[in-house]
């Protein structure tokens, strides 16, 4: 079923979809004609699938020069938010996080807040989802230094900062990050390292487990490091090599499915809590 007239947008990126009230909301990225800055919108399905209310706009009227990276966090009340990266429209350009609180409708209980403290000179990695009433909130970040750091965070859905916030150092650039719940309880964060951008880089997979409050519970743990044929996101609509999905159980366990250079090794992972 289409979400909207086929000619209605020139690009369509950064599809995500999450069940909410006896049916989904989904959200994307996209462009009106070639050139144009990636506005965000989300929109209410039924429980078939069918259209339910109206498109609604990440920003109103659009904003920034790309909304990219788009998160739906469905809420125990009914409401959700939506987390998503925002370029700013004027060179030198900037990267932050934004947040909007939506009811049930899609109707917007908050205007778009820009997470102060979320600040950067370059594109970064930003993944959220629900921990009970809040948001877990996870981002790549670099230290003035130069350092790369997965940062998270557990904030209110009203929130205008993310911090106090959670680091944990990386070696290598962080190309991908994403909070997995399980439930209101702790939650784990994993994230993929990259050690060059070019055909025949190596990939590693990290995961760190946080409570409810963000804070981290133990140290970061290697899952995996492997040889990728080219370096890509862990999220997608399908998995090509060095691309995958990653999901988490309700008892705490993770399935990760990915394509390595070496096509002989298995394609998908379980791992434990």
């Amino acid at each position: 079923m289409a979400l909207c007239a086929p000619e209605a947008f020139f690009h369509v990126q950064d599809l995500v979809i999450e069940p909410a009230a006896g049916g989904y909301v989904v959200g994307w990225s996209s462009q009106t004609v070639a050139q144009a800055p990636f506005w965000g919108h989300l929109q209410r399905l039924g429980s078939a699938g069918e259209l339910a209310g109206a498109r609604a706009d990440l920003v109103p009227g659009g904003g920034g020069e790309a909304q990219r990276r788009i998160s739906i966090v469905p809420l125990p009340d009914g409401t959700l938010s939506a987390v998503w990266n925002q370029r700013s429209p004027y060179y030198p350009f900037t990267y932050s996080i934004y947040t909007r609180h939506f009811d049930a409708g899609l109707h917007g209980l908050t205007a778009p807040t820009q997470l102060a403290d979320t600040l950067q000179a370059s594109d970064f990695a930003v993944s959220a989802a629900p921990i009970g009433a809040n948001i877990g909130l996870s981002w790549a970040g670099t230290t003035q230094s130069g350092q790369s750091e997965v940062r998270t965070a557990v904030i209110a859905p009203e929130a205008s900062v993310a911090g106090p916030f959670d680091t944990a150092a990386a070696t290598y650039q962080v190309s991908d990050v994403r909070v997995l719940p399980s439930g209101a309880g702790p939650f784990g964060v994993l994230w993929q390292e990259v050690r060059g951008y070019s055909r025949g880089t190596n990939a590693y997979l990290h995961l760190q487990h946080h409570s409810a409050t963000g804070a981290a519970t133990d140290a970061q743990t290697e899952l995996n490091g492997r040889a990728v044929y080219w370096v890509s996101e862990l999220t997608g609509e399908y998995v090509q090599a060095g691309q995958g999905i990653a999901v988490a159980g309700p008892d705490g366990h993770l399935v990760v499915t990915y394509q390595s250079a070496d096509q002989t090794q298995p394609n998908q992972y379980l791992f434990g809590r």
